[in-house]
């Protein structure tokens, strides 16, 4: 065969080839502008780095709406296959030995400050809802209510209420005060009301027992001066105080032994007994509030927190299914509004857009370079093949 026959074939091999590679490497190269003075040479920079935003947009867009979509990666995080994983993981490492919360704690927080804040967060949780639940549930009140009518009902003497101990105590008091009590009625006896009342009452005395002449012989200020001289020096003798005191307590003892309703009406009772409630709500609420309070409630948690618990096999299985199911739940309703929050295409065109042409280039050819290198072989096996029809026709 003459050889130049042969060259036809050949140089359409060799075309075919040379046009799919320089065709390829123009996707890619040159990867800037290239210009000769003013002018732009065309086709510069490639292809891919002149649309490279634009493919990052439509990679984002075809990669997040209809490949990870939604539901495929909810499908993908509650498969069978992840759920296994989940449980064999709580039930042959997090609960496969004999361990406290605390230690439970150390695998989930690395850092021992924000084990402690997670303590703080429970402690705060349980004195705020002891406060409302203080505040709010009149099932409270209503036992507040009923113990205190149990503890001081009408029926009760008052003696019995003070106690015995109170009862001394008073006494103690009205003896330590006697001074102050006798004087004190002294100065009654020198108020310009009572004055005046003490000396009108001697005059109608006077004028009922000796008739209106007597008021001529006897001056009713007069004997109202004597009155009241003789009584300061009554009641500044400490004999007449201790039997002022004594006459006083044995009041006193006379009054313990009534019963609460002699003194008050069922309406102010039950007032009084609801104001008490409310004094004590009240107080307990302030206490809970209190620094003291919230750290003695970290204290408790914290030392639950250290005792081992050992759990049996069934309790396990339980727990991991329990927990299992909640993570399936949280998945199914809340992980949709969260991979929206994320936005998928966008998160892929910013990533895309973040790599440099350098890394495009390399990222493309290692997906098809293969591919890329068939077709340029594809162009010299056509090329070829065209060189022979060439040569038949």
């Amino acid at each position: 065969m003459d050889i130049t026959m042969m060259m036809t074939p050949i140089l359409g091999s060799v075309i075919g080839y040379t046009t799919n590679w320089l065709a390829i490497k123009m996707l890619f190269r040159p990867r800037r502008e290239v210009r000769i003075g003013k002018l732009k040479v065309p086709f510069t920079p490639g292809l891919i780095p002149r649309e490279k935003q634009r493919i990052a947009n439509k990679l984002g867009i075809a990669v997040g709406e209809h490949l990870l979509t939604e539901d495929v990666i909810v499908n993908e995080l509650t498969n069978e296959h992840v759920i296994a994983l989940f449980r064999n993981y709580m039930v042959q490492d997090l609960m496969a030995k004999p361990r406290c919360i605390d230690e439970i704690l150390d695998h989930v927080y690395k850092e021992p400050k924000e084990k402690e804040a997670l303590y703080d967060t429970i402690a705060m949780w349980i004195q705020q809802r002891a406060v409302d639940e203080i505040k709010t549930n009149p099932k409270i009140e209503q036992q507040l209510f009923a113990y205190m009518a149990r503890k001081v009902p009408t029926t009760e003497t008052l003696g019995c209420i003070l106690g015995e101990t109170a009862q001394e105590q008073i006494k103690e008091y009205v003896s330590s005060q006697k001074e102050a009590i006798a004087q004190g009625i002294i100065n009654i006896l020198h108020e310009e009301q009572v004055e005046e009342k003490v000396k009108n009452m001697i005059g109608e005395i006077l004028a009922e027992k000796l008739g209106g002449f007597a008021t001529m012989f006897v001056n009713p200020e007069s004997l109202y001066t004597t009155i009241v001289t003789h009584s300061e020096r009554y009641f500044e003798d400490e004999e007449n105080q201790d039997e002022l005191v004594a006459l006083i307590c044995k009041k006193l003892d006379h009054l313990a032994e009534k019963e609460l309703s002699t003194f008050i009406d069922t309406p102010s009772y039950i007032q009084g007994i609801e104001k008490i409630v409310e004094v004590i709500q009240k107080e307990c609420m302030d206490m809970m509030k209190s620094d003291h309070v919230i750290d003695g409630i970290k204290q408790e948690i914290k030392k639950m927190a250290k005792e081992t618990i050992e759990l049996s096999d069934e309790t396990k299985e339980r727990v991991a299914t329990g927990v299992c199911e909640g993570y399936k739940t949280f998945a199914t309703q809340q992980f949709p509004a969260l991979i929206q929050t994320f936005n998928v295409p966008k998160i892929l065109e910013n990533e895309v857009n973040r790599l440099s042409v350098e890394d495009v280039e390399t990222l493309i050819l290692s997906i098809v370079e293969r591919e890329l290198k068939a077709i340029t072989w594809c162009g010299a096996v056509l090329g070829f093949l065209m060189g022979l029809i060439m040569l038949v026709i």
